[in-house]
């Protein structure tokens, strides 16, 4: 065997020598090249020095080949491999329940509540009171009391004493006649006609 000659050196012995079937390791060696040794041990005189060999890969290795466009290798894949498409495409996404689309109208939505809401009307209710209360008509600002408050005039529960009110007489005047004086009056003009 010639020099230069490619051969398959496997893990055994460096002088075993055949036609590699493995094309993407190449190896070529010398013939009687002896096995490498050890680093640690003393090379003798007489050997030449050893001559590093490659060793096989238990896989194929990928080459890297360079052509005019890319090609890309198909690899099986145990699910279908989806394609990235050079444009945007929605697809619909299957969903559990319906999907509501929210338009831009805003439509007030009756939220239904655990109880009923009482609405506030601008509307004067009145109040019960746990007795009767008196309004005190034609006056300003008047401020209706806790208690019945009893009028000057008419009085709707009876007074416990008599109560004398006594209306002050005074003389009635008509216009363009004689002057009419009331009962007092005229007994004192009696009395001073009679005397005089």
């Amino acid at each position: 065997m010639k020099h230069g000659v490619v051969a398959y050196v496997p893990t055994g012995s460096a002088t075993t020598f055949g036609v590699s079937t493995n094309t993407n390791t190449l190896t070529t060696v010398r013939q009687n090249v002896p096995v490498p040794v050890p680093v640690d041990r003393p090379v003798p005189v007489d050997r030449p020095v050893p001559v590093l060999v490659k060793q096989p890969v238990p896989y194929p290795v990928v080459k890297t080949v360079t052509v005019d466009r890319p090609v890309t290798q198909y690899v099986p894949q145990p699910y279908p491999v989806v394609k990235h498409v050079p444009y945007e495409v929605k697809v619909p996404v299957p969903q559990p329940y319906p999907v509501e689309v929210v338009k831009h109208i805003k439509v007030p939505v009756h939220v239904p509540q655990p109880y009923p809401v009482i609405k506030k009307v601008p509307v004067h209710v009145p109040v019960p009171q746990p007795y009767p209360v008196e309004v005190i008509k034609h006056v300003p600002h008047a401020v209706p009391a806790p208690y019945p408050v009893p009028t000057p005039v008419d009085r709707p529960y009876p007074v416990p004493y008599p109560v004398h009110v006594e209306k002050p007489v005074w003389p009635s005047f008509s216009i363009h006649k004689t002057i009419h004086y009331e009962k007092p009056f005229h007994s004192l003009k009696a009395k001073l006609w009679n005397a005089w």
